[in-house]
C-alpha cells in the first residue's frame, strides 16, 4: 500500500504550505512507499505521495496528480473497469503513453465531482 499525507492550512487568511515541512513528511512516509514519490502544493494545501507499485500501469505514476486548473489528487487503489473509463473521459490521440489510474480518476472527479464513484463503479 503507497504512502498519502497532506498539509492543509486553515484560517481567514491561511499560510502557504511550507515545502520544507511538506517535504520532511514525504521522507517520514518513505519507508512505506519504497518505489519513489513526489510533493505538490497549491497555495496553502500540499499533498504527498510514496509508491508502492502493485500493477503494470501503477509504474508510470506521477503523484500526486495536478490538473492544469491546479486541482490535486493522490490515488492509492485500482480501477477494474479502467478501459471503459478511458473512453468516456480521456478523448484524443494519446499515442502509445500508459494512462494510469491516478490520471482516470482525477479527470472522473473533474467531469462528475462528488458523484465520482457513483459515475464510475458502473
Amino acid at each position: 500500500m503507497s504512502a498519502l499525507g497532506g498539509i492543509f492550512n486553515f484560517g481567514n487568511n491561511p499560510a502557504p504550505v511550507d515545502r520544507a515541512k511538506l517535504a520532511a513528511l514525504g521522507k517520514l512516509l518513505a519507508t512505506r512507499g519504497p518505489d519513489g514519490g513526489g510533493e505538490a502544493c497549491n497555495a496553502h494545501v500540499g499533498m504527498t505521495y510514496r509508491a508502492y507499485h502493485t500493477t503494470h500501469e501503477s509504474q508510470f505514476e506521477v503523484q500526486p496528480v495536478v490538473s492544469t486548473d491546479g486541482h490535486m489528487l493522490t490515488w492509492d487503489g485500482r480501477l477494474d473497469n479502467r478501459d471503459d473509463l478511458i473512453a468516456e473521459l480521456l478523448s484524443g490521440p494519446r499515442g502509445e503513453r500508459i494512462v494510469t489510474d491516478a490520471e482516470i480518476v482525477l479527470s472522473a472527479y473533474l467531469r462528475w465531482g462528488s458523484e465520482i464513484f457513483r459515475a464510475i463503479d458502473r
